[in-house]
């Protein structure tokens, strides 16, 4: 329950920053 509710709230921080460092 803890895992989940920290998984959707740093998903789109880390998503932002793996897609920028992807496109790199």
């Amino acid at each position: 329950s803890r895992e989940i509710e920290l998984i959707p709230v740093p998903t789109n921080f880390i998503g932002r920053k793996f897609k920028s460092i992807h496109s790199y």
